[in-house]
Order: structure tokens, then C-alpha cells, then sequence
């Protein structure tokens, strides 16, 4: 989605954790409006990178587990390797680093 490219994108100039943060937060509550598990955990995925992305990775592992804990949902239809990646990623915002330091090890900017 543009809002993950927008907190994760490999190129930093390209991010913008701002319209990241507003469209996976607007994301996040249409798919609970509309009851969707599923789309639910993948844009709170996507928020909780967001907030990594901006410093605040307090907000971010406390989004994360609640994509993780709707992934636990049998009718989420989250696939175990995204479930997976959703636990992994509790423990990277945990450690205070972002998506792109995890993936691409991308060096710590002071936060």
C-alpha cells in the first residue's frame, strides 16, 4: 500500500512517516468499520511501522501485537507467514529499531 511505501520505503527520501501515519490510520478504522480482520492486522501492520518510523516505538509494538493477536483469529485468513512477521516485528520495534534498519540495515539515526 502507499502507506507502507511511505514508512519503509528502502529510499529514505521517499519516506513520509506523516502521510503514512494518517492514511494507515484512516485505513485502520474503515477495515474495523467494516469488520475485516483480515485487512485490520495488515494496516496496523503498516501503522505500527509508521510509528517505529518516527520514533515512537512504544505506540508501534502496541500496534503491532494488536495485528498480531487479530492474526491469531481463525477467521482473519492471515496466512502463518505473516503472523510470523508480525511477532518478529514486535521484537524489532521492541529493540528500538525500524523497518528499514531490520530489513535493510539501515543505519540508527539518532531517535
Amino acid at each position: 500500500s502507499a502507506a507502507w511505501f511511505l514508512a519503509t520505503c528502502r529510499d529514505p527520501r521517499f519516506r513520509d512517516v506523516e502521510k503514512a501515519l494518517i492514511c494507515s490510520t484512516k485505513a485502520v478504522e474503515f477495515a474495523k468499520k467494516a469488520g475485516n480482520l483480515y485487512h485490520t492486522a495488515a494496516y496496523l501492520d503498516t501503522l505500527a511501522g509508521a510509528y517505529a518510523e518516527k520514533g515512537d516505538f512504544e505506540k508501534a509494538v502496541e500496534v503491532e501485537t494488536e495485528a498480531y493477536n487479530l492474526a491469531l483469529d481463525k477467521n482473519s485468513g492471515i496466512k502463518l507467514e505473516s503472523l510470523n512477521s508480525f511477532k518478529e516485528l514486535i521484537e524489532v520495534y521492541r529493540s528500538r529499531r525500524t523497518y528499514a534498519q531490520w530489513k535493510y540495515g539501515e543505519k540508527s539515526t539518532k531517535r
